[in-house]
């Protein structure tokens, strides 16, 4: 009997080294992100600001966003949502080709009850240009019901930034909604 066993080991040891097994496959990083921005003689917009999901985040009409995952549709996302204290430290970024934009989340804490403030960089052909906080953003989590959406790995909030700018122009405003899934926790 213990002869099998050594022999089933000894061929289990031989097949993984011939085909290679590995741990799990982890789950691929999950984005959504809406963007609002005011055109403004500072702040001219050349179409669209960039919305990303199936369909993007709506917390309005309680539409947590279809997220897209990395390496889908030529995004690249990564992200982290921490526990840290009775709140969360996040940090993430995403873009993407088509449509072409990337967005970038840092240095953000939020509270036990959602709220928060952090630095976010955006660019995409509609503003020509990189734009970053020159005052921390505002967050607050997106409530639905009486759950707050964040856990560690995972986040749906909205952000209000009132000063973007790239150097001394264009100086803009930004609002809307990013959803991140399967972060480092």
């Amino acid at each position: 009997m213990l002869r099998r066993f050594e022999s089933a080991f000894r061929l289990g040891a031989t097949l993984c080294a011939v085909v290679g097994c590995s741990d799990p496959v982890p789950t691929a990083v999950g984005a959504a992100l809406t963007v609002n921005m005011g055109e403004t003689a500072s702040c001219p917009l050349h179409g669209s600001p960039p919305a990303l999901g199936k369909p993007p985040p709506d917390s309005a009409h309680n539409i947590a966003g279809g997220v897209i995952y990395d390496g889908e549709a030529s995004l690249s996302a990564g992200c982290s949502v921490i526990q840290d204290g009775d709140g969360f430290k996040i940090g993430g970024n995403m873009s993407s080709k088509n449509p072409l934009f990337t967005f970038n989340v840092s240095n953000l804490r939020v509270d036990a009850a959602g709220k928060g403030t952090g630095d976010i960089s955006i660019s995409g052909p509609s503003i020509g240009t990189t734009v970053t906080s020159t005052q921390k953003c505002t967050i607050q989590v997106v409530q639905t019901g009486t759950t707050l959406k964040i856990q560690a790995g995972a986040v749906w909030a909205r952000y209000v930034c009132n000063t973007l700018a790239d150097g001394p122009s264009p100086i803009c405003a930004a609002d809307g909604e990013f959803v991140f899934e399967n972060c480092s926790k």
